[in-house]
């Protein structure tokens, strides 16, 4: 089954199986920005967000605490060396791997925004 409109075809069969590989994409994306680990990472059921604050943040990131200790997987990041080198005492910031990780973090929010958005409008 297909859709044409003007000169573009969607195949409906492919949509689909995107849309059902689409968690398990987003699961492997998460994982590796976790370096495989999970952190002990607490979604509470409950995480209040200030609806009425005017200051630009997510308040509801500053009000809970999801990971043990502040900058907790930069911590991990920097000690793996995956961001940077140490030659003879100055630290060599790695300007590549900092982008790859980087476009990782993008890659995940866009899959995230697609599970919240298009999953919710066409549920498999």
């Amino acid at each position: 089954m297909h859709i044409t409109f003007e000169d573009k075809t969607l195949s409906i069969i492919k949509w689909r199986a995107a849309l059902q590989q689409l968690p398990d994409d987003t699961d492997t994306l998460l994982k590796k920005i976790l370096l495989g680990d999970d952190f002990n990472l607490v979604i509470l059921p409950h995480t209040p967000d200030i609806w009425s604050s005017t200051t630009p943040h997510y308040s509801y990131a500053i009000a809970t605490a999801f990971l043990p200790g502040e900058h907790h997987l930069l911590q991990c990041y920097l000690s793996q060396g995956l961001l940077r080198t140490v030659i003879e005492g100055n630290i060599i910031y790695d300007h590549a791997q900092i982008w790859a990780i980087m476009k990782i973090h993008h890659q995940l929010l866009e899959h995230m925004f697609m599970e919240g958005y298009l999953l919710s409008i066409f549920p498999l």
